[in-house]
């Protein structure tokens, strides 16, 4: 069995890439951190850079969604294409493009990449499954259909890269960042696909036990013979002995499991009141939920525990059409830290800019229009009154394909409150 660790695209991606348990109690993301803060440790597409490989990540979404695009460069892809990439698809909507467009691209990458000689690595993330679906044509699809079309997708994409003589020596791997595949059980939330197209195997093959997103870097590193860095659990090339626990999370239903596959037990706590069951028949369950909740507190990682600074900032950027600079992008506030969100934004066209600072409450949902020559400026300052204060922040640029306009400077920065 495969497990997702969190539910959410960023806290999926993050384990994936970076081997390591996602954060379970803040709405903050690790990979919200790793993007503002840069990474604090090597993630898999900084070590195989380091290890000659080029690096590529490639969605059909917007990049400022998740602020995907600061996570990758933070973690070390060397190149990084998302919505804005694709000119002509057979199908877009607000998530982005549909899978057979991407994955047509991907193809084409892959080519490209083989094509120079080195060693390369190529993370593809599709958004044709995610409601509202995305396929060309058909106006209100089913999840089932959605599902269908992607997996055709899948299909040709497998055959090109086999026709090409690329699966002759590509690892490649399709897993989903979050699902709900069981009925019932608590695994429900968290299981997911992995299948693996290895070069030398052509007869298919079950891996026995449990293995967890986190585990993905390992195992590559392992398949390629790259010693391991920093990564936790086990590689999915590999066969073990013995069980294991394993710990995941459902952020949409304020939950965190741990099972522990010798004992066949089960415990689960809620992230808001810290109260936790248990199923198993240890003599102390205190003993297991005093040590869950030490992990949980110790695990995650997020801007509140950092000094006053910036949390991002982009200066001089200039762009064409519609983007998403910024799509829920989260940071989380103690009570009285203050959060400053300043733009500047030169329009070369008419354009319409929405600006949305959302979460725990409503804070600001403006938008303003320009003309060509016209400045968009706006200083918004927020102090918060609560602890535990998630922010989202939300920035789009929506105008023709050919209009540009230059963000001359962005800024978001935080001060904590005296004591925190």
């Amino acid at each position: 069995k495969f497990i997702s660790q969190q539910r959410q695209t960023n806290r999926g991606l993050f384990s994936f890439l970076c081997g390591d348990y996602p954060n379970f109690l803040t709405r903050e993301s690790k990979s919200d951190y790793f993007g503002a803060f840069g990474a604090p440790r090597a993630c898999l597409p900084d070590i195989l850079s380091n290890n000659s490989y080029s690096t590529m990540f490639l969605q059909g979404a917007n990049l400022g969604y998740m602020g995907k695009d600061q996570f990758a460069a933070a973690i070390g892809f060397h190149e990084i294409m998302g919505n804005a990439s694709f000119k002509n698809p057979l199908g877009r909507t607000e998530w982005g493009v549909d899978d057979l467009t991407l994955f047509r691209r991907a193809r084409a990458e892959a080519r490209d990449l083989s094509a120079r000689g080195s060693p390369w690595f190529l993370t593809v993330l599709t958004s044709g499954t995610h409601h509202p679906f995305n396929i060309p044509n058909v106006v209100l699809p089913t999840k089932s259909e959605a599902l269908l079309y992607m997996d055709n997708a899948l299909k040709e994409i497998v055959e090109g890269l086999r026709a090409d003589g690329i699966l002759e020596n590509t690892l490649v791997l399709v897993t989903s960042d979050e699902a709900s595949m069981f009925p019932q059980g608590p695994l429900k939330h968290n299981h997911i696909p992995m299948v693996a197209v290895i070069p030398g195997y052509d007869s298919p093959f079950d891996q026995q036990g449990f293995y967890a997103q986190s585990d993905l870097q390992l195992g590559i590193l392992d398949y390629s013979g790259i010693p391991a860095q920093g990564s936790i659990g086990r590689s999915i090339f590999r066969s073990y002995s013995t069980g294991r626990e394993l710990v995941f999370g459902n952020i949409y239903k304020n939950r965190v499991h741990m099972i522990n596959t010798n004992t066949n037990s089960h415990v689960w706590c809620s992230t808001l009141s810290f109260q936790c069951l248990n199923n198993s028949e240890s003599d102390d369950p205190e003993a297991i939920f005093r040590d869950f909740r030490t992990f949980l507190q110790y695990n995650d990682r997020d801007s509140r525990n950092l000094p006053d600074g910036t949390l991002f900032h982009l200066v001089d950027a200039t762009y064409t059409g519609y983007r998403e600079i910024m799509g829920d992008r989260k940071v989380v506030l103690a009570k009285g830290d203050t959060i400053t969100f300043k733009l500047e934004l030169l329009a070369d066209g008419p354009l319409r800019v929405s600006v949305a600072l959302d979460g725990s409450a409503l804070l600001l949902n403006k938008q303003y229009s320009a003309l060509k020559g016209n400045t968009v400026k706006f200083d918004f300052t927020h102090t918060s009154d609560r602890d535990n204060f998630a922010v989202f922040h939300n920035l789009y640029v929506m105008t023709d394909p050919s209009t540009s306009y230059t963000i001359k400077d962005l800024l978001i920065t935080k001060v904590k409150a005296r004591g925190n």
